[in-house]
């Protein structure tokens, strides 16, 4: 019979049944008023579920271009290595092995090198070789209670350098259900939490406290140091990533915070420190093994006569941050295992954008609209919001009085892509803005994840004009498209914050007229 320790919960009653079965101990148990019955160790034990610990395994699959040996070949290689949860409660097997299965699978390997093989066959001079998807699941802590893992992902589709990404996901080791910060931490002690890693951030990066973080090229979302919702539980630390052109320009890097649980014991909820395992740095089975290799960070690019890839400038005329997206080709169109594509999103076809662009870090805001036009016709008001109700002329007018203009489709597509050859650039609720999340209307702008090149709101919030008339997408792969010379609608791109999550995917295509004004389109100018 497992003994109960009740140590830090005081006993209010003791009453024993008889009956056909063994007798049954019936304790009245005091919990704290503020106790997260997910996470309570006493709740576990009672109902026996905490007995059997989460188990793994570790899967790899290789796939390489049959015939591939070196570079000349024209080489395409997958390598992914990944672990599978075997053992533990059912709920958190499936749950936890679901989420591992959307981000790497025998499917996502397939289309990588078919992608690669139709561009070839489409433009077999122009497509660079070799290519790479990299990807790696690695768990951070396995003891209660929290089960977390790293998922991480390097991708090479030639030219410039390579995209890598890295986002934590946390389940409950019983349920499987996702594990929130703020189950873990007492609450109103986010403020104090980011202070502490501020301290972190500055001491990492060798910067004094008294330091301008702006004037050293980190840029948050409000001017100031802030955490994002990029987070792991290690066995010793709480764990922040940011990824690739997330807070800085390339040159700068990802940046990992550690800040160890010693430090937040006065943050943590009594269920979540002592007396389950944060602060003593318990571990978990024996059965999940150590971590996978991490993948190699990407080389910086070669030096050049332009500007950096993911440089950001500020563009006098609007007060907006702008990013430099480098040259590349990407597939564009419906993604891979996408089943939710129109048609009008196919067939997936090779484009090569042969010159560097710069794009709007975020949407326009209204601010910067009220600054150059000198009105806000939005529908929902705000500064920081995105500007909305403005047609396509609108938009048009907007960019060349702030000196840019509107980007391309493909412009778009590629930069929105971030390398990623998915339907969406990461996490849906980490991204984006949309129905199930907004409460039906627009939201600041930057306060969602970014992808990899650094810019924000690519998908959800609102929709965002491009240049081109709308067509049909053609068979054959393309370098700088530009779209027909007329047409009826002007394209835009994007979602926006009242879209089924069904239709909020990089190669979504919407259309209208260019008279149409509606407070689900807004813009986001580009630059030469």
């Amino acid at each position: 019979m497992s003994s109960l320790q009740t140590s830090d919960y005081p006993i209010d009653g003791v009453a024993i049944l008889h009956g056909e079965t063994p007798d049954l101990l019936l304790l009245a148990v005091r919990l704290p008023p503020d106790t997260n019955y997910l996470t309570s160790p006493i709740i576990r034990q009672i109902e026996g579920e905490a007995a059997e610990p989460v188990r793994i395994e570790d899967r790899h699959i290789d796939r390489k271009l049959p015939g591939c040996q070196n570079e000349k070949d024209g080489c395409a290689h997958v390598d992914f290595a990944y672990v599978e949860v075997v053992g533990g409660p059912a709920a958190a097997r499936q749950r936890i092995n679901a989420a591992i299965a959307a981000f790497v699978n025998e499917s996502s390997a397939k289309n990588f090198i078919d992608m690669y093989v139709s561009g070839r066959e489409q433009h077999p001079v122009g497509i660079p070789s070799p290519w790479t998807l990299t990807q790696r699941v690695k768990v951070l802590r396995s003891a209660a209670p929290v089960f977390s893992l790293e998922f991480d992902e390097y991708s090479y589709t030639g030219l410039g350098h390579g995209a890598s990404h890295r986002s934590y996901h946390n389940f409950d080791p019983v349920t499987g259900e996702p594990i929130k910060l703020s189950s873990i931490l007492k609450d109103g002690s986010m403020a104090r939490l980011t202070a502490i890693a501020e301290v972190h951030f500055r001491k990492d990066r060798k910067l004094a406290a008294t330091v301008n973080l702006e004037d050293e090229g980190f840029h948050f979302p409000a001017g100031r140091f802030a955490l994002n919702d990029n987070y792991g539980f290690g066995e010793k630390a709480l764990v922040f990533y940011f990824n690739d052109y997330e807070i800085a320009d390339y040159a700068h890097g990802a940046t990992l915070l550690e800040i160890p649980y010693a430090e937040l014991r006065d943050l943590l909820r009594p269920e979540a420190g002592e007396s389950n395992g944060f602060l003593l740095g318990r571990v978990g089975s024996p059965a999940v093994r150590g971590p996978i290799t991490s993948m190699p960070r990407p080389p910086a690019p070669a030096p050049s006569a332009g500007p950096r890839p993911g440089g950001v400038k500020v563009n006098p005329k609007d007060g907006l941050r702008y990013v430099w997206i480098p040259p590349g080709t990407f597939m564009m169109g419906c993604s891979p295992g996408d089943s939710y594509c129109q048609n009008w999103e196919k067939p997936a076809h090779q484009v090569t954008i042969t010159k560097g662009f710069w794009l709007g870090q975020t949407k326009v805001t209204q601010a910067a609209y009220q600054r150059v036009a000198g009105n806000n016709p939005s529908y929902f008001k705000g500064p920081k919001l995105p500007v909305e109700m403005v047609s396509w002329n609108d938009a048009r007018n907007y960019c060349q009085a702030a000196g840019m203009r509107l980007p391309a489709e493909a412009e778009w597509e590629y930069a929105a892509r971030g390398g990623s050859t998915a339907a969406r650039y990461g996490n849906l609720n980490d991204i984006a803005w949309y129905f199930d999340n907004s409460g039906e209307n627009t939201h600041e702008v930057g306060l969602k994840q970014a992808n990899a090149f650094g810019l924000y709101d690519m998908l959800g919030n609102v929709l965002e004009w491009v240049a081109d008339w709308f067509a049909e997408y053609p068979a054959g792969s393309q370098s700088d498209p530009v779209g027909p010379v007329s047409g009826r609608y002007r394209l835009a791109r994007g979602a926006c914050w009242n879209f089924n999550p069904t239709l909020v995917r990089v190669s979504f295509r919407g259309r209208n007229e260019p008279g149409y004004r509606d407070n689900m389109v807004g813009l986001r100018c580009a630059g030469n």
